[in-house]
């Protein structure tokens, strides 16, 4: 890596950043864990495996709906010059946003 790509990457704080995002997550996993051991336990097998189901059926969904529609509109957004991106980020976030709801 050169010096001009680490220190840019020092200055934008990009390391730190991506550090707490890691832990947050971790955070997350960990408490997700512990709830279904908690769902388990309390409520047994038969209503946590109902609950194991509802937890895949929302997630499938929620991927099936997303459908890379995210990065597309990264995508979009990005090729545009920077003076134009604002005109061009309303109306492209309107026609996502209307296209997840059709």
């Amino acid at each position: 890596m050169s010096k001009e790509a680490k220190d840019t990457v020092q200055k934008s704080g990009i390391l730190s950043k991506s550090f707490s995002t890691l832990v947050v997550r971790l955070i997350g996993m960990g408490l997700t864990y512990v709830f279904n051991i908690a769902v388990a336990q309390i409520y047994g097998p038969e209503v946590f495996g109902l609950f194991a189901l509802g937890q895949m059926a929302l997630m499938v969904g929620v991927a099936i709906t997303k459908g890379g529609l995210d990065i597309s509109f990264l995508q979009i957004s990005s090729s545009k010059p920077i003076h134009e991106q604002k005109e061009h980020l309303k109306s492209d976030y309107k026609k996502t946003a209307v296209s997840i709801f059709i």
